[in-house]
């Protein structure tokens, strides 16, 4: 009975936490562009500010499956971890593979399908993966510090570059947006 409920929180959980992550896109706009807001929500349209929000409904829905199946505390951290893992990988890898030819949504659907599948075979499988508990706990801790350094001052890579503006990190509210196309058609 609890494998089955199991296999079902992790069908909602594909649901759940896609449209949430595709709902929150606008909300950092919606704060007021409020700093605390912009370390888990996107602050504007890069792969990897698209990317936090998938990973903050990934891991609240986790919290969540955590909370009210109880499954082994171990087992399920260090598979959540491997799945927050392949979930990252797959979606920056869709996202710089498929620039303009997918919508964003169905870059977020894909990787949620891949990471709670890797997830679900970590829990249920015959893998003894609560021997990597303490480094589940070591990437858990070290995606949420790349969430605050990023943030603020991201390096200066294609996944953190804002297609619309060209910028890196967070975007000035009042910006001549014209005059940084002009300056990257001409220089």
């Amino acid at each position: 009975m609890r494998i089955r409920l199991f296999k079902l929180s992790e069908l909602t959980g594909i649901g759940i936490a896609g449209f949430s992550a595709i709902m929150l896109r606008g909300v950092y706009e919606l704060s007021g562009r409020s700093l605390a807001a912009a370390v888990f929500l996107s602050a504007n349209f890069s792969v990897w500010e698209q990317l936090k929000p998938l990973l903050l409904c990934y891991f609240l829905y986790g919290g969540l499956e955590l909370f009210g199946l109880k499954p082994y505390f171990r087992r399920f951290t260090a598979s959540k971890a491997i799945g927050l893992l392949v979930l990252s990988a797959s979606y920056i890898t869709l996202s710089l593979l498929t620039h303009g030819c997918f919508d964003n949504g169905a870059n977020v659907f894909i990787s949620l399908f891949l990471s709670f599948g890797a997830s679900r075979l970590m829990t249920l499988g015959s893998f003894d993966v609560s021997k990597l508990f303490y480094p589940a706990c070591f990437l858990i801790f070290l995606i949420f510090m790349m969430f605050f350094c990023f943030t603020v001052c991201p390096p200066e890579l294609p996944i953190f570059r804002d297609p619309s503006s060209g910028l890196f990190g967070i975007i000035p509210e009042h910006i001549d947006s014209g005059a940084i196309i002009l300056n990257s058609v001409y220089y």
